[in-house]
């Protein structure tokens, strides 16, 4: 966690040594944003009975994230997150006959709202912020050989996540934030010796940059780690 927050309080501390000259703004709680994702799954299971496959991997895999986040009043703000990759799940059948096929869809959407507050002699603004959560995993089936039968592997399932975080902005053009958040359907897990897959809670932190462009535009990179890694890069429009 140091290694997050260490480069930013270095540069934050440099801004207060070189006292009035160094004007700035805080950091914009209205703008849009979207980009590459590429995530990786911290999920590899095996069983010995009792289900139809005795192994189930996931891997890596790319996609697309957006968000927004609108500034209504006093710091109060909204904001939507989207995110969907396809993740790469290999398994090996119990029955060495019956076939896997594999899925490796997943998306999240979250929807909440948010408190922003700005410190007063500083280029840094803190926040909180609670989201309803929406979850799916699709890890693929299983088709029996002689009945073709489908086991499938997924989960579905919505909760909530808690963030809080900080952002500051350095030149008035540089950006530099660190968050940590608790979801409580963010990573998956095994049920019973294999039988399913289900939704389990999980802490992340991360990470974001970002550089202005030109005007409202900006280039943006993030990192998020837990019981999945994300990393983002794309770009961002403020209004």
């Amino acid at each position: 966690m140091l290694k997050i927050f260490a480069p930013a309080a270095a540069a934050t501390l440099a801004l207060v040594a070189a006292g009035p000259a160094a004007a700035f703004d805080h950091p914009s709680f209205r703008y849009c944003e979207a980009g590459y994702v590429n995530q990786s799954v911290d999920f590899n299971e095996e069983t010995t009975s009792g289900s139809a496959l005795d192994q189930l991997n996931a891997d890596s895999g790319s996609g697309f994230r957006g968000a927004c986040v609108l500034e209504l009043l006093f710091g109060l703000f909204v904001h939507g997150e989207y995110t969907q990759t396809d993740i790469d799940f290999s398994a090996v059948a119990t029955d060495p006959n019956d076939g896997f096929n594999e899925g490796g869809e997943t998306a999240s959407l979250r929807l909440g709202a948010g408190l922003a507050l700005d410190v007063p002699v500083l280029p840094i603004s803190v926040y909180g912020q609670a989201s309803y959560t929406q979850v799916e995993f699709d890890a693929g089936s299983v088709v029996d050989d002689t009945t073709m039968a489908v086991e499938n592997f997924e989960s579905d399932d919505s909760g909530f996540d808690v963030e809080v975080g900080a952002r500051a902005v350095f030149l008035n053009r540089i950006e530099g934030g660190a968050f940590v958040r608790y979801t409580d359907v963010g990573a998956i897990k095994r049920v019973g010796s294999l039988d399913d897959i289900e939704n389990d809670e999980d802490i992340r932190a991360g990470a974001q940059a970002a550089v202005r462009v030109v005007g409202p535009v900006w280039g943006t990179v993030r990192y998020e780690t837990g019981d999945v890694d994300t990393v983002m890069v794309g770009g961002r429009i403020s209004f």
